[in-house]
């Protein structure tokens, strides 16, 4: 059963709309921020969008071997993820219940980039939701890396193969050394999980087109449009295995089968291909349909 455009986030239309208001309130006082958001909402309406599950969490990083990194690349030149967040935030941080980020390649048309990086150089920056605000907020910081140069270990990353740089100059001055570090893990993980299982084998994406009546709809109330989405198609199991022991179509209290966390693992073809880590739930009872689709 195809997915239909009520399950989808939606976060990208909401977010560029408060990117519009706060680029228009902080022209005043940070004048160079205001205009480097034009580039960011462009960028946001230009990208391909992915629906991811909570926290953006796909993969388990620790089945990461370094014969994997070819498949650290972008399906477009230019991406969002967008999902939930359900883990509570560090001390200090502001709480956050939804998160977009944006990705692209050393190739997509953007002023954002590295003079002279290699050209399977990655960005990435994020777009967070204040929660105290009812606002979104851009980052100030763009990250850029070289996937053959990461050190990326039992799931870690090591820092050094990171390279910044402001995208919005004002705020960024004020970042010190912990906002940065609280800033790249918040996007990595979810970025490089997104990249690792959208380039296995048996996986697919499924696009997702907004209805028109909604979107006349929303023209003629002056509001942003809502934006065509991809979502992934997760292999639920191998034939033969069953979503969970003892399950029964009897049991109308089980919930629909839904994952947790899978793995990369390699055939003996060289194919890699996702794993499913955990399956939760009776499969019989259908799919849960969010961010993903499970395939029977």
């Amino acid at each position: 059963m195809p997915s239909t455009f009520a399950h989808s986030n939606h976060f990208s239309s909401d977010a560029i709309e408060s990117v519009l208001r706060l680029q228009k309130a902080a022209a005043r006082h940070f004048p160079k921020a205001a205009r480097e958001m034009t580039e960011t909402i462009r960028l946001m309406r230009s990208a391909e969008k992915f629906n991811l599950p909570d926290d953006g969490l796909l993969l388990d990083l620790k089945s990461y071997r370094p014969e994997f990194e070819p498949m650290l690349r972008l399906p477009y030149p230019l991406v969002t993820l967008e999902f939930p967040v359900k883990t509570p935030p560090e001390r200090g941080s502001l709480p956050s219940s939804k998160r977009i980020i944006l990705a692209w390649t050393q190739d997509a048309d953007t002023t954002f980039k590295m003079p002279s990086a290699p050209a399977r150089s990655i960005y990435f920056t994020q777009v967070w939701f204040d929660d105290e605000q009812g606002e979104w907020e851009p980052s100030p910081v763009v990250w850029g890396f070289d996937p053959g140069e990461l050190d990326i270990t039992d799931g870690n990353f090591a820092v050094t193969g990171f390279h910044h740089f402001p995208c919005h100059p004002e705020p960024y001055e004020r970042f010190d050394e912990q906002s940065l570090n609280q800033d790249l893990q918040s996007a990595a993980t979810p970025l490089f999980e997104f990249c690792l299982t959208i380039n296995c084998e048996n996986i697919e994406s499924e696009l997702v087109v907004p209805p028109e009546k909604l979107g006349a709809k929303r023209k003629k109330n002056g509001r942003e449009p809502f934006y065509s989405y991809h979502v992934l198609r997760i292999p639920v199991a191998q034939s033969g295995e069953t979503a969970i022991a003892g399950s029964s179509l009897a049991d109308r209290n089980s919930p629909r089968a839904h994952w947790r966390r899978g793995h990369l693992r390699r055939l003996s073809t060289g194919k890699v291909v996702w794993v499913r880590h955990t399956i939760v739930g009776t499969a019989e009872l259908g799919r849960v349909e969010k961010s993903y689709l499970l395939e029977k």
